[in-house]
């Protein structure tokens, strides 16, 4: 993003938010290896899950209650070590065979590598289900930036959200 712009509305109005939203088309996904600690989240470890999500993210529209009650429609992949989890990735795919990765939660500094396998495991999983394209987005300048990029993601826009008080 053009630094100039978001000063010259920062010098007016106040950012609520910003974003770098991302695409990757399936023959695109680079390679990367993968922790055997990362798995898909069962329902057997939802209440494990549940008590991170919901002190990680306490102000998500989709807590673990919401999310337990669609579990089906989720795709959940975590990074555990001794059976505690660390890290976790959400996604959904829809209906146009389209897969939309919903961030990363890490309850712990991760290396890198680490958090690029889960990444990439959830990417696998999504392609695998019949998705052909995966779309996301992080907050602008956030570490996930270069994760994506080293998968094979492509940048496509940027989102500012501001506020003008008349």
């Amino acid at each position: 993003m053009d630094k100039g712009i978001l000063n010259a509305l920062a010098s007016k109005w106040k950012i609520i938010e910003t974003s770098e939203f991302f695409r990757l088309e399936k023959d695109n996904l680079i390679v990367k290896d993968i922790s055997e600690r990362i798995k898909m989240l069962t329902m057997d470890d939802f209440d494990a899950f549940s008590s991170i999500h919901d002190k990680m993210n306490p102000d998500m529209y989709w807590n673990s209650e919401r999310i337990k009650n669609n579990f089906n429609r989720w795709r959940i992949v975590t990074y555990c070590k001794d059976e505690e989890i660390l890290a976790y990735i959400m996604s959904l795919i829809y209906d146009n065979n389209i897969g939309e990765i919903f961030g990363i939660t890490s309850v712990t500094n991760i290396e890198s590598n680490i958090l690029e396998g889960l990444i990439y495991f959830a990417c696998k999983d999504i392609f695998s289900l019949g998705a052909t394209r995966i779309i996301n987005s992080c907050d602008l300048g956030s570490f996930e930036k270069e994760l994506y990029l080293n998968l094979g993601f492509v940048r496509t826009n940027d989102y500012i959200c501001y506020r003008i008080s008349i």
